[in-house]
């Protein structure tokens, strides 16, 4: 756990994420935490990095089945880059005492992300919150090298 104040946006289900699946040549990465997934892959054909999650919602219902909620946004480069690298660039916005920012795609606090944004009223079980490892910030840069 990082020494950085925990952001009032981030959603303690992204704690104990880890690298479940890296294939730089393949140019394919997959987070996964008990109630969360991230799966990031490239789309040359788009020139963009194709950044899919899943939250669990509920593990309730008739027949326990987990309930899941997600979404997908297309990274360029250097967002996804600055999503993840701890030294990101400081021409995107701030917002919400964020130490990076863009809007719709990311926010991120020391190693505190969020996608697509902070997790606020209704959209607080739409957002996936992912404390970044040191593990997960080299694989983003080798599958963007």
């Amino acid at each position: 756990m990082s020494s950085e104040p925990i952001p009032t946006w981030y959603n303690r289900r992204g704690n104990g994420v880890r690298v479940t699946h890296f294939k730089p040549p393949e140019k394919t990465l997959i987070l996964e935490g008990d109630n969360v997934r991230l799966n990031i892959v490239d789309e040359p054909e788009n020139a963009r990095w194709s950044v899919d999650w899943r939250v669990v919602l509920s593990n309730a219902g008739i027949r326990k089945r987990r309930e899941w909620i997600g979404g997908r946004r297309l990274f360029t480069p250097e967002q996804l880059r600055c999503a993840f690298d701890a030294n990101g660039a400081g021409s995107l916005a701030r917002m919400s005492g964020a130490d990076i920012s863009c809007p719709e795609f990311f926010i991120r606090r020391g190693p505190y992300l969020n996608i697509p944004g902070p997790n606020v009223g209704v959209a607080s079980k739409l957002a996936l919150s992912i404390e970044v490892t040191g593990e997960m910030r080299e694989a983003v840069r080798q599958l963007l090298a």
